[in-house]
């Protein structure tokens, strides 16, 4: 139905027949379904917009990184690609300053919320391909991998009608970097 990238956790669908994986798609398709996503970025967030508990959208086309094809960017000319966050709170901890936000990607591109946060100056702790080498191995010794969960996805049930969402708490490995 839809993907999460190798190092994101929580919520995934599968449909167990065509019919289903049809009407699902097509929901995906005209922008229907409700994702949301938590994610712990470097930096303070409050700081740089000047205030707290905010909302702010990024609409900005991706693409392929011209110098890493590995990579998407936000490129001119590139997909549409826009994302809503809301900042939660801010962490201080002895690697620094980071900020849990919540978001929620309007369109599907490939590694949006990476890509956003990586243009904004505000990357993923533990992003294995948006982190400089030497960033990511300081932020390993502390977070056991990339801080990116999706939390929520709704739809509408293709036999039904009806709206159900699907929900999946923060793994215990993130939930302990957050409260400490």
């Amino acid at each position: 139905m839809h993907r999460l990238d190798k190092d994101t956790s929580g919520v995934l669908l599968i449909a167990k027949n065509p019919e289903v994986f049809a009407n699902i798609q097509n929901q995906f398709k005209e922008r229907e379904v409700v994702k949301e996503y938590i994610a712990l970025v470097h930096g303070d967030l409050k700081e740089k917009l000047g205030r707290t508990n905010f909302v702010f959208t990024i609409d900005a086309p991706i693409g392929r990184n011209p110098r890493n094809r590995m990579k998407w960017a936000v490129v001119e000319g590139g997909r549409e690609a826009l994302t809503i966050f809301n900042f939660q709170f801010s962490i201080v901890k002895d690697q620094g300053c980071f900020s849990l936000i919540k978001c929620k990607p309007k369109t599907g591109r490939t590694h949006q919320i990476r890509v956003h946060l990586t243009a904004l100056g505000y990357p993923i702790v533990g992003d294995p391909l948006y982190l400089g080498k030497k960033i990511r191995t300081m932020d390993l010794e502390w977070c056991p991998r990339m801080f990116l969960h999706a939390v929520k996805l709704g739809i509408t049930h293709p036999v039904s009608g009806k709206e159900v969402v699907f929900e999946s708490s923060l793994p215990n490995e993130l939930q302990i970097l957050v409260k400490n």
